[in-house]
């Protein structure tokens, strides 16, 4: 998880995320919002988010506007036993 003041620095780094994901596992099996910076900063709570799910395996990349020069750039990635 990186916090973020910079909406520029946010998207950049949410697409490096999402590029790192999509070299390994291809197309997102879900994804949601634009990872614009328009979009972005078209308000609080806005996001952008790619998902993969697999039967023991899933990941994910998002950004978040948590309001006033405050964003979110989030990589999980989880294993099921």
């Amino acid at each position: 998880m990186v916090r973020t003041d910079d909406a520029e620095r946010a998207v950049a780094l949410g697409e490096a995320e999402r590029a790192k994901l999509r070299d390994r596992f291809g197309t997102p099996t879900r994804a949601s919002g634009e990872l614009t910076l328009a979009s972005l900063t078209s308000g609080p709570l806005r996001q952008a988010r790619a998902e993969y799910r697999y039967r023991d395996f899933s990941a994910f990349a998002s950004v978040t506007n948590l309001g006033p020069k405050s964003y979110l750039v989030t990589e999980e990635a989880q294993l099921a036993d």
